[in-house]
């Protein structure tokens, strides 16, 4: 669901991947890549307090790692 979901990401389609990273968040809760890709794709449809929400769990899940605290 993960690889789905960047891929979809990298060719625009940017509600499809929200919906295809929330998926992949619900499907692996302890993936880094799967919150910071809902982050962005939340970002660019507009759903700020989504994107930040999914910010903050990529940092909890991964404090130290650089892609959480981008």
């Amino acid at each position: 669901q993960l690889e789905y979901a960047l891929l979809l990401a990298r060719m625009g389609g940017r509600e499809r991947a929200r919906k295809a990273f929330q998926q992949a968040v619900e499907q692996d809760p302890s993936s880094v890549l799967a919150y910071v890709g809902l982050a962005k794709a939340s970002l660019e449809t507009g759903k700020t307090a989504d994107a930040q929400d999914a910010a903050m769990a990529a940092l909890k899940v991964a404090p130290a790692e650089p892609e959480a605290m981008y």
